[in-house]
């Protein structure tokens, strides 16, 4: 019968005798320990921030009331609406002065309170107003350099440029009466002070109070997903492992393999140790990188370079196994006895 287990084509006996691992077995083995890890991961995340009535990491880190901080910051902007159930909106008009009343609040009231509420309020005047929003020059000699807006004038037509832009005369269909601005106007400015809104948007984002805000949230949710993600890490890639005789993970024990040395002994638990180096390396650097598309990147290249390996390679070894000089294969009672023995002679030597 045993004859029978090596005889099989898709495995490998090598020079040493032992089986190398049908490569269909070690992804069935990784597929069972992520599937192991992935649910620990959403366990731990879910008890440690998601549940209010459990004593949480966000308590400790104070992520949802930084949350609920930000949103109430951007409600009290003006610049956004607020939905039947307490969330927030962009603001969704066919009427231009709509995205023009909500810049304006912004400018005007909201940045003009210095209180709790705005704890970054900004001295913006009509010059900014003019400039930034209405896009009237700095110079008020070149009043008709903007498109949609000019300064008014005192009686001896002059421009003041302490006084808010007007909207030009020749946007109304009667420009002598300038009771209402043609079709195509209308269009126009509902385009220009949409840019113009999420331009203000983009600058309540950027304050120095907000910004503080984020950066405690997102160090807050990097502490408790780099706990949801080495916990389980942990448990399942180098606990288990380290007190397996044959050195297997939950999944390696399933699918009946074993990581021996690639010479054929069995492995030092040191070098078992070993194994889990890059996995933790690349987690770590996702980590601190702070960036989902660079990391998922950093870890799919991690992740191809290492099967490639084990495709490829003369042993089927994949990334971790030339890290830890170790080889991943058939479940073999021969090993079990031997990693006993070494065991054994471990203990022994350490109660001497």
């Amino acid at each position: 019968m045993e004859s029978m287990k090596f005889a099989k084509p898709e495995e490998i006996v090598t020079e040493e005798g032992y089986t190398l691992a049908p490569f269909l077995l070690r992804i069935a083995s990784s597929a069972i320990d992520a599937a192991f890890f992935i649910a620990s991961f959403w366990l731990i995340f879910f008890f440690s921030y998601q549940t209010n009535w459990y004593p949480t990491l966000d308590d400790a880190f104070q992520i949802s009331s930084s949350n609920v901080q930000m949103v109430e910051y951007q409600k009290l902007s003006g610049l956004v609406t607020i939905k039947e159930d307490g969330s927030i909106a962009d603001i969704k008009s066919d009427n231009y002065e709509d995205y023009l009343h909500a810049i304006h609040d912004y400018y005007f009231v909201w940045n003009a309170l210095d209180n709790a509420k705005n704890p970054d309020p900004k001295d913006y005047g009509v010059k900014d107003w003019n400039v930034t929003v209405l896009g009237l020059p700095e110079d008020v000699s070149l009043r008709n350099n903007s498109k949609y807006y000019e300064f008014q004038t005192n009686a001896a037509g002059k421009p003041i440029d302490t006084e808010e832009g007007v909207l030009k005369a020749t946007l109304y269909k009667n420009p002598k009466k300038k009771d209402e601005l043609t079709d195509n106007a209308k269009a126009e400015l509902k385009t220009y002070f949409q840019k113009a809104y999420y331009a203000t948007q983009k600058l309540l984002l950027s304050e120095p109070y907000y910004v503080a805000l984020q950066h405690h949230v997102s160090n807050g949710l990097m502490v408790v997903l780099s706990l949801a993600i080495f916990i389980p890490f942990l448990i399942f890639y180098f606990v288990l492992p380290l007190f397996s005789r044959l050195n297997q993970t939950l999944g390696k024990r399933f699918m009946h393999l074993m990581v021996i040395d690639y010479r054929g002994k069995p492995l030092n638990k040191w070098f078992l140790s070993l194994r889990a180096l890059p996995f933790l390396l690349t987690a770590i650097v996702a980590i601190l990188l702070d960036s989902m598309v660079i990391s998922l990147t950093i870890a799919l290249v991690v992740f191809m370079v290492s099967w490639a390996c084990a495709t490829f390679t003369k042993k089927k070894r994949a990334l971790h196994d030339f890290v830890a000089l170790s080889c991943v294969a058939r479940e073999d009672e021969t090993y079990l006895i031997a990693a006993k023995e070494v065991e054994e002679e471990t203990e022994d030597a350490q109660n001497r």
